[in-house]
């Protein structure tokens, strides 16, 4: 009897440890998926319904995950009608994921950005606010 009760005990601690393990290797993966540099292509919604356009390159987000550092080159000229648009200015930030409700949530410089959703090209950034909110869309 002891021993059928000594297995089940190594079970269980066994399988919560195996548990831990992968949540923590989830997170992981997914926050090294966005190590590299990314380009903002477009800024859609708001209350005006905007549609902006972005060359590759113009705009310019680097993850480095080992330092949680986000790089941003942001080459929009201020007298251009798109710089209201191009979101962050040229600078280094801290950022940080975070699971909430089955949502990957963005930090940066410890503000939430919002929800964000991966593509076939690279990812979204939803802002979260519903009805006048904007969805900002990055390419590799």
């Amino acid at each position: 009897m002891k021993t059928r009760i000594l297995i089940f005990a190594l079970a269980l601690v066994s399988g919560l440890f195996t548990s831990c393990d992968k949540e923590d290797e989830n997170e992981s993966q997914q926050s090294n998926t966005m190590v590299g540099s990314y380009s903002l292509m477009n800024v859609s919604g708001g209350l005006l319904g905007a549609n902006v356009n972005f060359t590759k390159g113009e705009i310019q987000w680097s993850f480095n995950a080992i330092s949680n550092i986000l790089t941003v080159n942001n080459s929009i000229d201020t007298t251009d009608s798109r710089h209201s648009f191009s979101d962050l200015p040229s600078g280094t930030y801290t950022y940080q994921f975070q699971t909430q409700n089955s949502q990957q949530l963005l930090f940066v410089g410890g503000t939430e950005r919002g929800p964000i959703t991966f593509t076939t090209n690279g990812w979204n950034l939803d802002d979260g606010i519903a009805v006048d909110g904007f969805l900002i869309k990055f390419e590799k």
